[in-house]
Parts: C-alpha cells; structure tokens; sequence
C-alpha cells in the first residue's frame, strides 16, 4: 500500500495515501475527524478486511439516518454514562478478538 489508492463512489474521488505500511491482519482503530460526510465511507473502502463502527444511539432513533447508520456494531448512548461504559467495553473485547473498529464524530 505504498502508492497512494483512489477510489470513486458517488462521483466523489478518494486520495489515500499512508504514512507506512498497515499490516491489516492487526487489529486497528480507525479514527476520522468529520470533515465530511463520507468519512465513514472512506474508512470502509481503506479498510483491508471488516470493520465495526461505533457510533452515537441518536442515528438509531432517527428513521432518515436509521437506513444509513443501521450497520453499527456498537451504539454508544452519551447520555448514560453506564451504557457508554458498556459500549467501550464491547469495543474493547472486540479489538481483542482481532477486529478493527472504526469511528468518526465531533464534539458536541
């Protein structure tokens, strides 16, 4: 992965290039600092193998952005500071069975 990897989805082109090599049998947590939209999309096309997202509960409550955030392997609830333990809990236990985690957010 030294050269840098375009991809095109939705008439958007991506331009990806890493610092050094990722040796995706690892498992990694992908960060993205929000500045657009498809910054998930992107983190999906980067990543070698299957990802898990973890994201706000809101996107689950409402149905618009219920179609598009449905995939996500952990809903954190930020109004409980229980069910946002559990949530990282779960990520954690997930990165110890070999899988990468992707997030991507701003601060409220």
């Amino acid at each position: 992965m030294d050269e840098p990897h375009r991809f095109i989805w939705c008439r958007y082109f991506y331009r990806v290039k890493f610092e050094e090599k990722i040796d995706w049998s690892k498992p990694y947590i992908l960060c993205a600092n929000h500045t657009s939209v498809l910054d998930i999309t992107a983190m999906t096309f980067i990543s070698q193998k299957a990802i898990s997202f973890i994201g706000k509960a809101e996107l689950l409550k409402n149905p618009v952005t219920r179609i598009f955030f449905k995939t996500i392997d952990i809903p954190v609830d930020r109004k409980s500071r229980m069910a946002s333990f559990r949530s990282f809990k779960k990520a954690n236990e997930m990165l110890k069975e070999g899988k990468s985690l992707a997030i991507s957010g701003r601060k409220n």
